[in-house]
């Protein structure tokens, strides 16, 4: 008797009452719950590969006839002015410039080092070459 009164008074303490506990029942899980999200992963781009030229070497390499030899627009740096090498690139392909011609595919428009014209100092009507 001494323990049923025991057990009592806790748990009248711990505030158990004989109202009968409201615990959630686990979600139920459809197939509308588990649509899948539609996404794409794009590969990412090749990035060109060049001959290199210039730079800060002992024998800096030097261009074939028709190329002419400038700063890697697809690697972060100062390039050449900071004695990096640079690329070999054909300049036929013209850029830029007032009518705003882009390049083809995935190329990229730079500058024409050739001139003296500089985008950077009014010279918003420069034109470039594809890289």
């Amino acid at each position: 008797m001494h323990f049923s009164t025991i057990i009592f008074t806790l748990a009248l303490g711990l505030g158990v009452s004989s109202e009968p506990l409201n615990v959630p029942l686990p979600i139920k899980t459809t197939l509308a719950t588990l649509r899948a999200s539609r996404t794409t992963t794009t590969p990412p781009k090749p990035t060109p590969t060049f001959q290199s030229c210039g730079g800060f070497r002992v024998n800096p390499a030097t261009c074939p006839k028709g190329q002419i030899c400038v700063d890697n627009p697809y690697v972060k740096g100062c390039g050449m002015a900071c004695d990096r090498p640079g690329i070999c690139v054909d300049p036929s392909e013209f850029c830029g410039g007032f009518a705003g011609f882009r390049c083809k595919g995935d190329r990229v428009c730079i500058d024409d080092p050739r001139d003296d014209c500089d985008p950077l100092n009014g010279g918003a009507d420069c034109g470039g070459i594809c890289v």
